[in-house]
């Protein structure tokens, strides 16, 4: 399991729809689970790095950097950061949605509860909650412009089951995959 980084300028990055289809492209579906992604904003927001997490280099890729992940062991301690895309299940209908933008009772509960399936466990956890919109999707599709609640997740964590931990880094956490969610950074 590896860690790519890429440095794009900030205009290919906004477009995340964009950036989501090259990475297919490049990875295949994100339905068969091959990567992870996230940008980050660096040098004064003139440039994003793309971090991208993989069992494997595609041949058609070069990356600025490559990292081997740690794969920690039970009991370890370590600090993260992930940005996910916590939701709740409607009553009425059945389907998904974001909570509401004071529930961060909500989203630490969603993000424990989450934790104990990955094979860890939070000791200190710190949240901020914001909207990521996804652009309108290239010329000639359909669709307009949406959005999805990205709530970043800091702290320190603790590894409880590691061989569950070790999927969650190379599988994700949580919803919103696809659009830069999911990828637990340790450190």
């Amino acid at each position: 399991m590896i860690d790519m980084t890429f440095v794009l300028p900030v205009d290919m990055a906004r477009d995340v729809y964009a950036l989501h289809q090259r990475l297919e492209d490049a990875y295949g579906p994100r339905s068969a689970g091959k990567y992870l992604w996230a940008a980050v904003p660096v040098r004064c927001g003139r440039d994003v790095l793309l971090l991208v997490r993989a069992a494997e280099t595609p041949a058609n890729l070069a990356p600025a950097s490559i990292y081997a992940v740690p794969e920690p062991p039970t009991g370890a301690e370590l600090d993260f950061s992930v940005q996910a895309m916590p939701t709740v299940k409607d009553s009425r209908t059945g389907r998904r949605k974001p909570f509401t933008r004071e529930n961060n009772a909500g989203r630490e509960a969603w993000f424990r509860r989450r934790a104990a399936r990955s094979g860890f466990e939070a000791v200190a956890l710190q949240q901020a909650t914001s909207r990521r919109w996804i652009a309108k999707p290239t010329p000639g599709r359909q669709g307009e412009p949406w959005w999805i609640d990205a709530t970043t997740f800091v702290g320190r964590l603790r590894v409880t089951d590691a061989p569950a931990f070790r999927a969650t880094l190379l599988g994700g956490f949580g919803h919103g995959r696809a659009w830069g969610c999911g990828l637990l950074v340790v450190a």
